[in-house]
């Protein structure tokens, strides 16, 4: 038996934050983060990405 593939962590950076989201295959609708993170002052975000374990 092949075991299930991970649900896909992804990230959006949102009011200066970045919101961390996993998403399973059967998910519809409106999306709740799992995690969100504030950069520290002065750093500029220009990429991010999240671990499927986050």
């Amino acid at each position: 038996m092949t075991p299930a593939p991970p649900p896909k962590a992804i990230a959006r950076h949102r009011d200066g934050r970045i919101h961390a989201y996993v998403v399973d295959s059967g998910a519809c609708g409106t999306l709740e983060p799992a995690a969100v993170f504030q950069p520290r002052a002065g750093d500029e975000v220009v990429e991010s990405v999240v671990r499927h374990d986050r």
